[in-house]
């Protein structure tokens, strides 16, 4: 049996089927992030909006017609081109030293034209605005990394939420001291990275963090099998100022995490893990939400005979 069209893996997904999802993500991930990246020219910010895209594909599935549109592909370019050219805009109004494009801003029009020129749709850049027009009002906006005293209250705020977990994170066989803290907060889909003395990498590398998670085997195999997978949470670029490296991601497709893993990556970033692990994370433990309980005493061991 050949591989799913894309029409017959967004009719998965719209019945909420989450490794259909995770299929198109691979399929598309590679082209989307060159569309982004002709606008936005930063491999972050690019890694952010190709992961709102698919967050958005997930969460409004049903704006498909698939009786009436008439290609996956092309509704997944102009979302985005969509998504990349609102990024540049909405950073374009920060302060020049935190976020502001150097050189001129090309115009609107001819960053629509070179985003979609990638794969070769420049004359539908167009019609792609007018119907993406209507998407607006329901693309979620997504805030840029928080000042050091915001992150600590989002921190704070997050450890009083029911459902919120902790996981941490060590060096395969304890090979380094190096300790990391990931808050997962259930509520946002969102995870809070912390860590210190988080070591820099030579110029060209970067971290990337992943999030393990399991879907259900595929069709025709043990219903009662699953399948681990990973999704790419972004890149973690500490530099070598730095002592405390905090950094909150998007909104991620994940639902219940079963651990994480930290990766070194080139500075692009990888579609699949590729370099060796450099932080791996133990069992979850949930965060507990008010005063501690105090422990129970232990059972009593049995008394051994004595002969006494």
């Amino acid at each position: 049996m050949g591989e799913p069209t894309d029409f017959e893996l967004m009719e998965r997904i719209q019945s909420h089927e989450r490794r259909a999802h995770f299929m198109l993500k691979d399929r598309y991930h590679k082209r989307l992030f060159e569309i982004a990246f002709a606008v936005l020219k930063n491999t972050h910010k690019t890694h952010d909006v190709v992961r709102q895209v698919f967050d958005f594909i997930w969460r409004e599935s049903s704006l498909f017609d698939l009786e009436r549109d008439r290609s996956v592909a092309i509704w997944l370019y102009e979302l985005t081109g969509f998504y990349a050219r609102e990024r540049l805009q909405r950073w374009s109004w920060f302060p020049q030293d935190r976020a502001q494009p150097r050189g001129f801003l090309l115009p609107t029009g001819v960053i629509t034209g070179l985003s979609l020129l990638v794969v070769g749709l420049g004359s539908y850049a167009a019609w792609a605005t007018w119907q993406l027009s209507s998407l607006g009002e329901q693309v979620a906006d997504r805030q840029p990394q928080p000042d050091p005293e915001d992150f600590q209250q989002i921190y704070r705020q997050w450890q009083q939420q029911p459902g919120t977990q902790s996981f941490t994170l060590r060096a395969p066989r304890f090979e380094t001291d190096t300790l990391a803290q990931i808050l997962w907060s259930s509520e946002q889909r969102q995870l809070l990275f912390l860590a210190t003395d988080f070591p820099a990498l030579p110029k060209g590398k970067a971290y990337q963090l992943w999030v393990v998670s399991q879907v259900a085997a595929p069709s025709g195999a043990d219903p009662t099998q699953t399948v681990e997978i990973l999704e790419d949470a972004g890149t973690l670029n500490p530099s070598p100022q730095e002592s405390t490296l905090q950094w909150i991601s998007q909104s991620l497709a994940t639902e219940t995490p079963l651990g994480f893993l930290v990766t070194e990556e080139p500075q692009s970033g990888s579609e699949q893990p590729a370099g060796p692990v450099v932080l791996e994370s133990s069992k979850v433990a949930p965060i507990q939400v008010g005063p501690p309980k105090t422990p129970a005493d232990p059972a009593p061991r049995a008394e051994e005979n004595s002969g006494a």
